[in-house]
């Protein structure tokens, strides 16, 4: 009987090596696969035999089986690339998917991301990634919002210029914005009203006195309307002393005007008139042109107005085991008792990793590594092998008795 059992043995030795060589084929073909984590394959000794000794009773073994196959789930290298919407995870996680005709959730940490017609974000199958809308936790499709970005009215413009303290004074009796020598100087600003249309705001100075300045507002497309004035005083050293703030009034919309921002102040001195520093805060009706995607998983839309707006929250799903996952295919894994329920999360944050945008994760499979069990599971089938033809050599001997 003990030959039979070494004829058994070794074909659980070549069913084993054979599994691993199968294991390492599927690594090494999936080299090139993003998001792709290698199995790795562990054996353990099989039932042990109790046979008779002069000690009383000793085990021989019975083989070999399969303890496990367990994904590895260590990071794998970056790969550059040009599509915003080309994700990977630094660190711990994956991201969620929905197949949109089961509605099963699946997980994943191949981020090949392109936007489908509905605007939802989705991998080559089809399956729509998963997040947070912004003030929300609740897990629903990722979804970029393609609306305008609304028109903002001014209502606040600030501007800082030098007024030449070697001016001529002049008649403030006398101002007229149509006549060139009845002002000093000018400058002029674009304001937006509600509706996102642009007005050509234009600021005359007049100097009315020794360090004093009359200024008035008018749109260029009439200047038949004034709509605002004040006066700047300055002191000796050619600071701003009062004034520095007025109202502009466009139709009704009222608009604050401050000569003396945070940033620069109005000035007079002896030196060429000039405008220091222009700001107002509308902006007109905007078009989504491009999004972009931040490390902590937002979603930013930026507009032709030149706003940026956060149009959603990208979540990633963290397992207890996630070597416990179920391989579905497709770069796809299921949730199993083995791996535990999922934590979810913003990235970065509860020991999640962090997007890297424009990045794909590429296989974590060492090509090296795999060489080297391939020729090691090859060495060892091939001594199971020899096993079975010794065995066999020795049972013919068996049977070669009887002659």
């Amino acid at each position: 009987m003990g030959l039979t059992t070494s004829l058994y043995s070794a074909v659980t030795g070549l069913r084993c090596y054979g599994t691993a060589i199968s294991v390492s084929g599927d690594n090494i073909a999936n080299l090139n696969t993003a998001g792709f984590k290698g199995s790795r394959i562990t054996f353990q000794d099989a039932l042990n035999e109790l046979i008779a000794t002069a000690q009383g009773t000793s085990q021989v073994g019975r083989g070999v089986i399969v303890s496990d196959v367990a994904l590895m789930f260590t990071q794998g290298s970056f790969e550059t690339t040009n599509a915003p919407t080309d994700l990977a995870i630094n660190g711990d996680g994956l991201f969620i998917l929905r197949d949109p005709n089961s509605q099963q959730i699946f997980y994943s940490r191949a981020g090949h991301f392109r936007l489908n017609p509905d605007g939802k974000l989705v991998n080559p199958e089809g399956y729509i990634l998963q997040g947070w809308a912004i003030g929300s936790n609740t897990l629903t499709d990722v979804v970029v919002d393609t609306a305008a970005s609304a028109a903002q009215a001014t209502q606040n413009i600030h501007i800082a210029v030098n007024l030449d303290a070697r001016a001529s004074v002049l008649d403030p009796s006398n101002f007229d914005p149509n006549t060139e020598g009845t002002w000093n100087y000018q400058t002029s600003i674009t304001v937006y009203d509600s509706l996102g249309d642009r007005h050509q705001l234009v600021i005359y100075f007049v100097k009315t006195d020794d360090n004093q300045w009359n200024w008035y507002a008018y749109e260029t497309s009439d200047l038949s309307t004034q709509l605002g004035n004040g006066t700047l005083q300055f002191d000796q050293s050619g600071n701003l002393t009062s004034g520095d703030t007025g109202t502009i009034t466009l139709d009704s919309q009222s608009i604050t005007v401050d000569f003396s921002p945070d940033v620069a102040t109005s000035t007079q001195y002896a030196a060429d008139f000039s405008t220091l520093y222009q700001y107002q805060d509308g902006y007109p009706t905007g078009f989504l042109e491009g999004i972009s995607i931040e490390t902590d998983g937002i979603i930013y839309g930026h507009y032709t107005n030149g706003q940026t707006k956060e149009l959603y929250q990208i979540v990633l799903a963290d397992f207890v085991n996630p070597a416990g996952l179920t391989k579905r295919g497709g770069n796809l894994y299921m949730q199993s008792p083995h791996s535990g329920e999922p934590l979810i999360g913003t990235p970065g944050s509860g020991g999640l990793g962090t997007i890297v945008p424009n990045s794909l994760e590429q296989s974590n499979v060492d090509l090296a590594e795999e060489f080297t069990k391939i020729i090691i599971y090859q060495r060892a089938f091939q001594a199971n092998a020899r096993i079975i033809t010794t065995t066999d050599d020795m049972l013919g001997e068996v049977v070669n008795l009887r002659r």
